[in-house]
C-alpha cells in the first residue's frame, strides 16, 4: 500500500511536467521527477515476478494496465511516462482535428496520449503482434476513446508474414524490443506476424491527411519508409523515427541511409529538446528519437 501511494504520488506530479509551468514550479517538480527516476531504476536492478498493474493518472487521467516487472510498463508505474521529451513535444504540437499513424504501437502510449488530444481527429494504431495488440484495445477500452483505429499488422516494403523476436525473459526486460531481425541479444521467437505496405493500403483507411507517423519497429523502420514514400509524398507529415544505429546494422542499412532517404523528400532532421522544442541538426546520435519535418514548399 505505502508504495502505491509514493508511486501515484509521482505520476500525478510528474504529468504536470509535460504542460507549460512557471520556472519554480517546474524546477520543483524536476526535483520529484529525478526521485521517482532514481526509484525507477533501483526497481529495475532486481528481479521481479510479472505483476499486472492498472495505473489511473497517466498524463493525469489516462488509464493503463502494465506489467511492472518490464521496463516500459514500471516506467509507466514509477514515473508516469516512458519518454518524456517526446510527450512534451507531441502535447505542444497535436491540434485536435489531426492525424496520427503509430507504427508500433506496442500496449498503446503514444496513441492513447495522442488520442486525447485529437478530439476531432484519428489515431491510426498499428501493432502486429497477438499479446501487445490484445493489451492495445484493452487500454483503448478503458479509456473509451472512440477516435482510434487499430490495425493487427505490421507495415513493411512489402506483403509478407515473418517471424518476430524478442529478448530473453528476466530482470530488466524490455517488451518494446520486438523485432523481425533475430541477433543474439534477440532470439526469443515469439510468433509470425502479418506485413503490409501503407501505399497499398491508404484507400481502405479513408484518411484525407496525415499530420505525424511515429514509427518505432526496432530496425524495420527503413522497410515502412520505403512501403510509404508516396504517402508520405502525398501528405508531407511530420514523421518521429526512432535512431538505433545496432537495430539498423542487423537490419542491414546505417542512420546516414535513413537521413539520405529523408534528404531525397526534402526533409530536415531535428531532434527533441528537454523543453519539448524541436532543434535541428545535421548530425545524429547512434540511439535517439528524431523527427524529420519537411521543408516549406
Amino acid at each position: 500500500m505505502i508504495r502505491s501511494g509514493v508511486t501515484n504520488l509521482f505520476r500525478s506530479l510528474n504529468a504536470n511536467l509535460l504542460y507549460r509551468l512557471p520556472w519554480p514550479v517546474e524546477k520543483t517538480l524536476k526535483a520529484v521527477l529525478f526521485i521517482s527516476e532514481k526509484c525507477y531504476r533501483s526497481w529495475m536492478k532486481r528481479p521481479h515476478e510479472t505483476e499486472h498493474i492498472l495505473v489511473t493518472n497517466i498524463d493525469k487521467d489516462i488509464a493503463m494496465k502494465v506489467d511492472v516487472s518490464k521496463a516500459m510498463g514500471a516506467a509507466f508505474y514509477w514515473m508516469g511516462f516512458h519518454e518524456l521529451n517526446e510527450w512534451r513535444f507531441l502535447n505542444r504540437y497535436l491540434k485536435p482535428d489531426m492525424v496520427f499513424a503509430d507504427i508500433g504501437a506496442n500496449q498503446g502510449e503514444f496513441s492513447l496520449f495522442a488520442a486525447k488530444r485529437l478530439t476531432k481527429g484519428r489515431v491510426l494504431a498499428f501493432e502486429p503482434v497477438d499479446f501487445f495488440h490484445n493489451l492495445l484495445r484493452e487500454n483503448i477500452q478503458r479509456n473509451h476513446y472512440p477516435n482510434i483505429d487499430t490495425f493487427h499488422y505490421g507495415l513493411s516494403n512489402e506483403a509478407k508474414q515473418l517471424p518476430i523476436y524478442m529478448g530473453q525473459t528476466g530482470a530488466g526486460e524490455h517488451e518494446g524490443l520486438a523485432t523481425i531481425f533475430q541477433s543474439n541479444q534477440r532470439a526469443r521467437f515469439i510468433q509470425n506476424i502479418e506485413l503490409k505496405v501503407l501505399d497499398d493500403q491508404l484507400p481502405q483507411l479513408n484518411i484525407q491527411r496525415l499530420d505525424f507517423m511515429k514509427i518505432d519497429v526496432e530496425g524495420a523502420e527503413m522497410l515502412v519508409l520505403k512501403g510509404a514514400q508516396k504517402t508520405i509524398e502525398r501528405f508531407r507529415p511530420h514523421i518521429m523515427l526512432e535512431i538505433n544505429n545496432a537495430t539498423y546494422q542487423a537490419a542491414g542499412y546505417t542512420v546516414p541511409d535513413v537521413i539520405a532517404f529523408f534528404k531525397s523528400l526534402r526533409y530536415t532532421l531535428n531532434v527533441m529538446t528537454k523543453s519539448g522544442t524541436l532543434k535541428p541538426v545535421t548530425t545524429i546520435p547512434d540511439f535517439c528519437n528524431a523527427v524529420f519535418v519537411p521543408d516549406a514548399a
